[in-house]
């Protein structure tokens, strides 16, 4: 899961967006306040996606590989297609 979507933000948010999420989550989720079991580890979360955002993570917009038009799917070998 990314750091955005931890916060429940948009990938391309503004950092005073991020603080706006994190501040409304740590309010909810922080040990001192939220009697839930499971308080502490959601709010290390939220609190290592917040670092990442404001140290300037960057989301990778397309993760799948690219398939180009005669290669083989084998990794091992590739074999340039017809492009024109």
């Amino acid at each position: 899961m990314t750091p955005y979507r931890i916060l429940g933000i948009r990938e391309w948010a503004t950092k005073q967006e991020a603080t706006k999420a994190y501040r409304k989550l740590a309010k909810r989720w922080h040990p001192d306040l939220c009697r839930d079991s499971i308080a502490s580890d959601r709010m290390k979360e939220i609190n290592q996606a917040y670092d990442l955002i404001m140290k300037g993570y960057e989301p990778v917009i397309y993760q799948s590989p690219v398939v180009w038009y005669g290669t083989s799917t084998s990794t091992s070998s590739f074999t340039a297609g017809t492009y024109f």
